[in-house]
C-alpha cells in the first residue's frame, strides 16, 4: 500500500508538471511563422476553435477598385485601439474571390527579409503565395508588397488570419473583392505613361501646367536632367509628374523655407537596382533633422496614389496624385493661395534604391534644386534652373586657379548649396606633391582626418597649399624655424560663422614673445594669399590657396628652395571658433598642434600620421625597408631608410615598440660583431640615439661617456606607441674601430625590443624580443632599394638533396621530394662555426615544431617552432614544462637567427639557425645525443606568445638518438599504437557489447524467459566470465604499450573498473545457498559491485575515446556510435530495473516475504519443492516467455552490433601523424 501511495503521488506530480508546461506554452505564438499545414485552411493548430469575426483586425491596401495584372500593390494589416491593438502572429494570402484553399492563392508577395521587420514569405509551395511572421513579439501592424497575377485571373480577395495569443485567434479575415481591370467592371480612366522613346509633353507649361525643368530651356526628358509638373484635377486633388536622369530616386519637397529641414518630400523610388518597378513615397525631414522618415510609419504611401511610372534608359518617371486636405501635421496643406518653397532632390545612384517599405534610404547625391520664390499648387509657372553640383565633386586645385579669391556668387534660380566639395588628389604624394596626412596611409578626404599638401612652381616662385580637416572652426598651417607656436606664420582657412557658409583664407602670425595670434597686415587679413577653392561639407573644412615665395611683410616667412621650416598643423574643431573675414583666428587651437621636422616648399615629402620619417624617394634616392608591405608612417610596424649626402648617410628608424629599435651592419648575417645604430626609450620618456657594437650577442656602447658618439643631427620622437629617430653618421668612421665602412657591401640586420628602456648612456640592456630580420642581399650606403621586412618570403625552398650525406632528414611520406609533396619535413645541418641550420615544413596552418629531448616524450623537451599568426610566420624558442610549451625568457626567439619563413597555400616553411651548444637551464646541447620529436598543429597563436594550442596530431619520435652533425635519413620509432587499438577493442566488446547483457539477466530473465529455469544463470556466467577475460587482456595490452602511465581520468576509472571486475568471480565462489541468512546481503554486494563497475566502464570508455583522438585520426561518427551503445544498454538496463521493482512490489503486496518460493529464483527450486508448495504455471506463460526472449535478443543484438561497429571503425582509423588534422 505504501508503494502504491508513492506511485500515485508520483503520477500527481508528473501531471502537474505536464500541465505547467502546457499552460506555459499557451502564452506564446509559434515564433517561426505559420507552418505549411496552415496553407489551405489558414487556421493555427492550437487545439482550440477560432474566435468568430475579425477581432477588430483590419486590412488596408492601395488597390483602386480594380487591380491591374503585373502591378505591385501595398497591403498593410493592423489592430484597432478599441478592440485588439496588437497581434503576435499572422498569415495572409491573396486568393481568387471564389477560392477556399492554397491552390486558389494568386500573385506573389515580395520577399522583404532584408528589412528585418519580423516578416517572411510563407512555408507554402511556392513560398511567395503567402506572408507570415518570424517572431512572436507584439505587433501593431505590418506592411507587405504584393504583385498582381497575370491577366485573366479574375476577381481576387485578401485573406488574413491573426493570432493575439495562442488560445485567441481569428481566421479568414477578408478584404473587399477586387475585380481585374477589363474583367467584370469598368476600369478607371487610362493614364498615359511615357513609353520607350516617348516624351513628357511640356508644351502646356505656363498655360495649364506648372513646370520646372533643368537645364533651362530643355524640351523633353531626353535633354532635361529633371522635370517637375503640377496640375489641379477635380478642384481638390493635385497631380504631380516627376522625371529625372536617376537610377535611385527623385522627390519634390515642400517647405515654408528654402531648406530641407522640416520639408515634406513626395517622390518615387526604384524598388531595387535590378528592378524597373517604382514605388511612391510620402516622407518628411521633420524635427529639424536632415534625416528622411515616413510621414506615417505605418503607411509610406499616405494620401498618395501612384498613377503611372516607368524606368527606361536611365530616366525615372512617375505620376501621382495627392488630395489638398491633410490631417497629418508633417504634410503641407495644398490649395489655392497656399504657397511653399519647392525643392527637388535626386539620388542618381542605383545603390539608392529601396523597397516600398523604406523611406529614401540614401541622401541625395546632388545638391537639391531650390526654387527661390514660393508657389501654390494652382500656379502655372514655367521656370528653369541650372544643374546642381554633386555633393562629392572632384575639383582639382589646378582646375580652380582662375577662380577669384572670394568668388561666392550663386545662380538666381534655383539657389544651389554654397560650394561643391573640394577634392585633394593624394595619388601624387611623394611624386609631384609634398604631403602630410593622418591617419597614415589614408587615401582621400573621406578617410583622412587631416591633410596638408604643397604643390610648388619654382619658375613662377609660388606654391599652392591645400588644407583639409574635420573641423567646424578653422585649420591652419604654421611655418617656423623652431618647433613652437611663438613666432609662427600661420596661413589657413576659417568658417565665417557657426551656421556654415563662406570660408575665408587668413594670413596671420603669432607674436614671438607669446602665442597670441594676430594678422600679418592689420588692413588686409588675406595679404599675400589667393584663395583658389574652399568648401565646408559634413563637418569638414577644405581649402586651397596660393602664396608667392617672397613675403610682403616682415612677419611672413620667405619661401623657396633651401628655406626650411618646421611645419605646424593646428586647428580648432569647435563651431564657436568661427570668425568673420575681418578677424584673425579668434580662438586658440583646442588640440595640440602637430609639429613636423623642417621641410622646404620644394620637398616632395610623403609623411603620414605624425611620422617624422619621409618615405618620398624610396627606391629612387633612398634605400627603404618596411613592414608590412607598402605601409606608410604609423601604418608600419618597422621602417628604415638610408640616404647618402656626400660623405655622410642619414638613417631613419621607426618601430611600434616600447623598448628600442635598431639596425645592424655586418659582413655576415649574424648579430655577433655587428655595428649597430639604435634608438631607445628611456625611463624619463625621451628617446636617445645610441651607437653600439655587439660582442657575442651583447650590445656594448662604442663610447661609454657618449652613447651617441659619431652621430650627428639627431632627431627623436615617441608617440602613440612608436619610437622613431633620424641620425646622420659618416659613411666610414675612421676613428672608431667597431664602425663598419658602409661604403662596402654589408648585410642589414633589423631588430626590435618590445621592452627594455634604459637611460641615455646605458647600452641596450635587453635583447630583441623578435627574431632579427636580415636583408636577403648585401647593400652599400649609396644603394637605393625598397624591401619588405616581414621575414616572410614568397617561398622558402626546402629540398631533400644531400639527405643522408650532407644533412640529417626526416620527411613523410617516405617517397616525397620537397615542399610540394611532403606533408612534413625536418632537416639539420651542422656548420663549422658551431651552429646548426634547421629547416621545417608542414602542410598545416598553425605551427610546425621539432623538440630535442633526452627521452622520447615531449616533457622537458627543448623546442624550436615556426608559428603562423594571421599569415605572418614567427620563429620561437620554447621548452616544454611538463607537456605545456613555455617561453624560455622574455625573448621569444632566443638564440635563433638567419630566419626565413613562408606561408604559401596553407603550408608553413621556415629556415633558421641556432647554436649547437647551449647551456641554459632549459636548453639541450645538440652535441650530446638526443631524440628528435616532430609535431604540428592547426591552431594559431600571437607572434609574441607560446604555442597556446596543443598539437592536433600525435608527435612522432626519431628511431634513435641523434647529434647535430648526424646525417642519417631519420626513421621514426615504430608505433605500438596497435596495442591501444587492441586495448580499445577488448574493452568495448566487454563493456559495451557483453557486460550489460549479462547484468540484466538476473534482473529481468530469471523467470519466464527460458524453458530451462537454469539457462539465465548459465548465460550470465558465460557472459561475465568472457567480460572478465577481455578486461584482463585489455589491461595487459595497455600496460605493454606504455609502462609510464600518466594518472588521467581515463586511467583512474579504468583501474576502478578492472579492479571491481577482477574480484567478482571470487565473490561468486563464496555465494551462500538459497535460503541461507547471508544470501540477501550477498546478492546486494555482488549486484552493486557489478553496477558500479558498469557505470565506471561507461565513463572510462568515453574519456578513453577523447584520449584516442591524440593517437588516431578518428571520425566523429565513432563518438556517435559509442553514445548509441551506452544509451541502448542504459535503456534496457532501466527496463530490467523497473521490471524487478514491479515484481518485488507484487511480492510485497500479494505474498509472504518469508515464502522461499517468492524470494528465491526458480532455478534453485526442485520440481518436488514446487509440487509440494502447490506452485502452478501461470496462464499465458508461453506468450510472456516469447516476449521476454525477444526483448533479451533485441538487447543483445543491438549492444553487440554497436560494439562491433565501434571496433571496426576504430581499427580502420589511421594513426595520427604530423600532418593529420583534428
Amino acid at each position: 500500500m505504501e508503494a502504491s501511495s508513492r506511485w500515485r503521488g508520483f503520477l500527481r506530480i508528473s501531471s502537474l508538471m505536464v500541465l505547467f508546461v502546457v499552460v506555459a506554452h499557451q502564452s506564446s505564438a509559434l515564433p517561426t511563422g505559420a507552418p505549411a499545414e496552415a496553407c489551405d485552411n489558414m487556421t493555427p493548430n492550437h487545439k482550440v476553435p477560432s474566435h468568430g469575426g475579425s477581432g477588430g483586425y483590419q486590412i488596408h491596401h492601395n488597390i483602386n477598385v480594380n487591380y491591374t495584372a503585373g502591378h505591385v500593390y501595398n497591403i498593410s494589416i493592423n489592430g484597432t485601439e478599441t478592440e485588439n491593438p496588437i497581434f503576435r502572429g499572422f498569415f495572409c494570402q491573396v486568393r481568387k474571390a471564389d477560392g477556399d484553399s492554397a491552390a486558389d492563392a494568386v500573385g506573389e508577395f515580395v520577399d522583404q527579409s532584408w528589412n528585418d521587420d519580423g516578416t517572411r514569405l510563407s512555408s507554402c509551395t511556392p513560398a511567395s503565395i503567402g506572408v507570415t511572421h518570424t517572431d512572436n513579439d507584439d505587433k501593431a501592424g505590418r506592411w507587405f508588397m504584393w504583385k498582381a497575377p497575370v491577366a485573366g485571373t479574375g476577381p481576387v480577395q485578401i485573406w488574413c488570419s491573426f493570432v493575439k495569443v495562442k488560445l485567441i485567434f481569428y481566421v479568414h479575415v477578408k478584404s473587399e473583392v477586387f475585380p481585374e481591370n477589363g474583367h467584370g467592371t469598368t476600369p478607371p480612366p487610362p493614364v498615359t505613361t511615357p513609353g520607350h522613346n516617348e516624351q513628357l509633353n511640356l508644351t502646356a507649361c505656363g498655360t495649364s501646367l506648372g513646370c520646372f525643368r533643368s537645364p533651362d530651356g530643355c524640351t523633353n526628358s531626353t535633354d532635361c536632367d529633371v522635370i517637375v509638373t503640377q496640375q489641379v484635377v477635380g478642384g481638390d486633388t493635385a497631380v504631380f509628374e516627376l522625371a529625372a536622369k536617376a537610377d535611385g530616386w527623385v522627390a519634390l519637397g515642400l517647405n515654408s523655407e528654402a531648406k530641407m529641414e522640416n520639408a515634406q518630400a513626395m517622390g518615387c523610388q526604384r524598388v531595387s537596382a535590378t528592378s524597373n518597378e517604382i514605388s511612391v513615397k510620402n516622407t518628411a525631414n521633420y524635427g529639424g533633422r536632415h534625416v528622411n522618415a515616413p510621414v506615417d510609419s505605418s503607411n509610406l504611401q499616405l494620401n498618395l496614389k501612384l498613377l503611372s511610372s516607368s524606368y527606361e534608359d536611365g530616366v525615372l518617371r512617375c505620376r501621382f496624385e495627392r488630395k489638398f486636405a491633410t490631417t497629418d501635421p508633417k504634410e503641407k496643406a495644398l490649395g489655392p493661395g497656399m504657397k511653399h518653397h519647392y525643392l527637388v532632390a535626386i539620388n542618381t545612384m542605383s545603390a539608392a534604391t529601396a523597397p516600398s517599405t523604406s523611406p529614401f534610404l540614401l541622401k541625395h547625391n546632388l545638391d537639391p534644386y531650390k526654387l527661390a520664390d514660393e508657389y501654390a499648387i494652382s500656379d502655372v509657372m514655367n521656370i528653369g534652373g541650372t544643374k546642381p553640383q554633386p555633393t562629392n565633386s572632384t575639383i582639382h586645385p589646378t582646375n580652380a586657379t582662375t577662380r577669384p579669391a572670394n568668388a561666392t556668387t550663386h545662380p538666381t534660380h534655383p539657389t544651389p548649396s554654397p560650394s561643391p566639395v573640394v577634392n585633394i588628389d593624394l595619388s601624387e604624394c611623394g611624386k609631384t606633391l609634398g604631403c602630410y596626412r593622418t591617419p597614415s596611409g589614408c587615401q582621400s578626404i573621406e578617410d583622412c582626418d587631416t591633410i596638408v599638401t604643397q604643390d610648388v612652381d619654382v619658375e613662377k616662385e609660388e606654391v599652392v597649399f591645400s588644407l583639409s580637416a574635420k573641423s567646424d572652426g578653422w585649420v591652419a598651417l604654421g611655418l617656423n624655424g623652431d618647433p613652437q607656436m611663438a613666432g609662427t606664420q600661420a596661413m589657413g582657412c576659417q568658417l565665417a560663422s557657426s551656421s556654415g557658409g563662406h570660408i575665408n583664407v587668413k594670413n596671420t602670425a603669432n607674436d614671438p614673445n607669446q602665442a597670441a595670434n594676430g594678422p600679418v597686415d592689420q588692413s588686409n587679413l588675406q595679404i599675400g594669399l589667393l584663395l583658389l577653392a574652399a568648401s565646408y561639407h559634413s563637418g569638414r573644412i577644405t581649402c586651397q590657396f596660393r602664396r608667392a615665395f617672397k613675403g610682403g611683410s616682415d612677419k611672413e616667412k620667405n619661401l623657396g628652395p633651401g628655406e626650411t621650416f618646421h611645419y605646424i598643423i593646428a586647428m580648432n574643431t569647435q563651431s564657436s571658433s568661427t570668425a568673420p573675414a575681418t578677424s584673425p583666428f579668434l580662438y586658440k587651437h583646442n588640440s595640440d598642434p602637430t609639429v613636423l621636422d623642417p621641410f622646404s616648399v620644394t620637398d616632395k615629402m610623403n609623411v603620414g600620421g605624425g611620422s617624422m620619417i619621409d618615405q618620398a624617394g624610396c627606391g629612387v634616392s633612398k634605400g627603404c625597408a618596411v613592414y608590412p608591405d607598402n605601409c606608410v608612417g604609423y601604418d608600419c610596424d618597422y621602417l628604415y631608410t638610408q640616404e647618402v649626402h656626400g660623405h655622410h648617410v642619414t638613417i631613419e628608424l621607426l618601430a611600434r615598440s616600447a623598448g628600442w629599435v635598431a639596425v645592424g651592419f655586418n659582413d655576415n648575417t649574424d648579430m655577433v660583431g655587428a655595428d649597430v645604430i639604435a634608438c631607445q626609450l628611456s625611463d624619463d620618456g625621451n628617446v636617445y640615439a645610441k651607437k653600439t657594437h655587439n660582442i657575442k650577442h651583447n650590445s656594448t656602447l662604442d663610447d661609454e661617456d657618449d652613447a651617441s658618439a659619431h652621430l650627428l643631427n639627431i632627431s627623436t620622437k615617441t608617440e602613440d606607441g612608436f619610437i622613431q629617430c633620424r641620425v646622420t653618421r659618416a659613411i666610414d668612421i675612421h676613428e672608431d674601430q667597431h664602425a663598419y665602412d658602409l661604403s662596402k657591401p654589408h648585410y642589414l640586420l633589423f631588430a626590435v625590443s618590445e621592452d627594455g628602456t634604459a637611460p641615455a648612456n646605458v647600452s641596450l640592456i635587453h635583447r630583441h624580443t623578435t627574431t632579427p630580420t636580415v636583408s636577403a642581399a648585401k647593400h652599400s650606403a649609396a644603394e637605393t632599394f625598397t624591401m619588405t621586412l616581414n621575414g616572410t618570403a614568397d617561398e622558402v625552398v626546402i629540398d631533400l638533396t644531400g639527405c643522408g650525406s650532407e644533412k640529417g632528414c626526416y620527411s613523410t611520406p617516405d617517397d616525397c621530394t620537397g615542399i610540394k609533396d611532403c606533408t612534413y619535413i625536418y632537416t639539420q645541418k651542422a656548420n663549422t662555426d658551431g651552429t646548426v641550420d634547421i629547416e621545417l615544413h608542414v602542410q598545416n596552418s598553425g605551427w610546425v615544431a621539432v623538440g630535442f629531448g633526452r627521452g622520447t616524450r615531449m616533457d622537458g623537451a627543448d623546442v624550436v617552432a615556426c608559428q603562423n599568426s594571421n599569415g605572418n610566420i614567427t620563429a620561437k624558442a620554447l621548452y616544454n614544462a611538463g607537456r605545456a610549451p613555455t617561453r624560455k625568457n622574455s625573448n621569444i626567439a632566443a638564440n635563433l637567427s638567419h630566419v626565413t619563413t613562408a606561408f604559401v597555400n596553407g603550408a608553413i616553411s621556415c629556415k633558421l639557425r641556432r647554436p649547437i651548444r647551449l647551456h641554459g637551464e632549459h636548453d639541450v646541447d645538440m652535441s650530446v645525443p638526443y631524440y628528435a620529436i616532430f609535431a604540428s598543429s592547426s591552431g594559431q597563436a600571437g607572434w609574441n606568445q607560446s604555442l597556446l594550442v596543443k598539437h592536433t596530431s600525435l608527435p612522432v619520435v626519431s628511431k634513435k638518438k641523434l647529434t647535430a652533425d648526424s646525417t642519417d635519413n631519420m626513421g621514426v620509432e615504430q608505433s605500438k599504437l596497435y596495442l591501444l587499438k587492441i586495448h580499445g577493442t577488448l574493452m568495448v566488446l566487454a563493456w559495451i557489447g557483453l557486460s550489460c547483457v549479462g547484468l540484466v539477466l538476473p534482473l529481468k530473465f530469471k523467470t519466464g524467459a527460458f524453458r530451462d529455469p537454469a539457462s539465465w544463470f548459465k548465460l550470465h556466467r558465460i557472459t561475465m566470465v568472457t567480460v572478465w577475460c577481455l578486461t584482463i587482456l585489455g589491461v595487459v595490452a595497455a600496460l605493454i604499450h606504455s609502462t609510464n602511465v600518466q594518472v588521467k581520468t581515463h586511467v583512474i576509472l579504468g583501474i576502478i573498473t578492472a579492479s571491481l571486475c577482477f574480484i567478482q568471480p571470487f565473490i561468486a565462489l563464496i555465494r551462500p545457498h538459497p535460503g541461507e541468512a547471508d544470501r540477501t546481503a550477498w546478492n546486494f554486494v555482488h549486484g552493486t559491485i557489478g553496477f558500479i563497475a558498469q557505470a565506471c566502464a561507461y565513463a572510462a570508455t568515453w574519456f578513453g575515446l577523447q584520449r584516442f583522438k591524440s593517437f588516431f585520426c578518428v571520425s566523429d561518427v565513432i563518438r556517435d556510435v559509442l553514445i548509441a551503445g551506452i544509451f541502448t544498454n542504459m535503456f534496457f538496463w532501466l527496463i530490467a530495473i523497473a521490471s524487478k521493482l514491479a515484481s518485488e512490489c507484487a511480492v510485497c503486496t500479494n505474498g509472504s516475504i518469508d515464502d522461499p518460493m517468492q524470494r528465491e529464483p526458480l532455478v534453485q527450486q526442485t520440481a518436488a519443492t514446487k509440487q509440494a508448495s502447490g506452485y502452478q504455471t501461470p496462464e499465458g506463460s508461453g506468450i510472456r516467455r516469447a516476449g521476454k526472449m525477444a526483448l533479451f535478443l533485441v538487447h543483445a543484438l543491438l549492444a553487440i552490433s554497436l560494439a562491433v561497429c565501434f571496433v571496426v571503425m576504430l581499427d580502420v582509423s589511421p594513426e595520427a601523424g604530423p600532418s593529420c588534422q583534428s
